[in-house]
């Protein structure tokens, strides 16, 4: 999650710039729209997560950041642009969390390891971007952007671990 977060964080103003010609000013309020969306997911989820399973709320959310992702890959209308920001935004608020609650219920003997694994996983989020920039210059911009795509896919694959 934090390897989509910072691919999307960076990569958010020159998809903008590029679809649609923005500045590098206009374009930047595309992460604010990312992230206030994600702020509002979060208030959401925690609504919702009172009346549905926290695994049918992952699984949902995480196919739904997919689809709107894949939008966000090939749309070149600034509407369509800033809807599929905001539904990634909303559908990725919760994710790193329920992950993280699933694990420690899976295994609460090992609870403190569970933690530090989790909390390494993070770091292991910074290899996206690097990897991302290395497609993006032997491809281009939206093959670099399947690395964002990629790591979605492998997040909805966890969401089936957890059973």
């Amino acid at each position: 999650m934090v390897g989509i977060d910072v691919g999307l964080n960076t990569s958010i103003p020159q998809l903008l710039m590029q679809r649609v010609a923005m500045t590098l000013d206009e374009a930047t309020l595309g992460t604010s729209l990312y992230f206030a969306m994600r702020t509002i997911g979060t208030l959401m989820g925690a609504i919702l997560l009172v009346k549905w399973s926290a695994l049918k709320f992952f699984r949902t959310t995480i196919v739904l950041a997919i689809i709107a992702f894949v939008g966000l890959m090939f749309s070149t209308s600034l509407w369509m642009l800033l809807l599929c920001i905001g539904i990634v935004g909303l559908a990725c608020a919760n994710i790193f969390s329920i992950i993280f609650s699933l694990a420690l219920q899976h295994d609460m003997k090992h609870a403190n390891a569970i933690s530090a694994l989790m909390i390494m996983g993070v770091s292991g989020g910074a290899l996206v971007l690097p990897l991302q920039g290395l497609i993006t210059d032997a491809t281009s911009f939206t093959a670099g952007l399947s690395v964002i795509l990629v790591s979605m896919l492998i997040i909805s694959r966890i969401s089936y671990e957890f059973e």
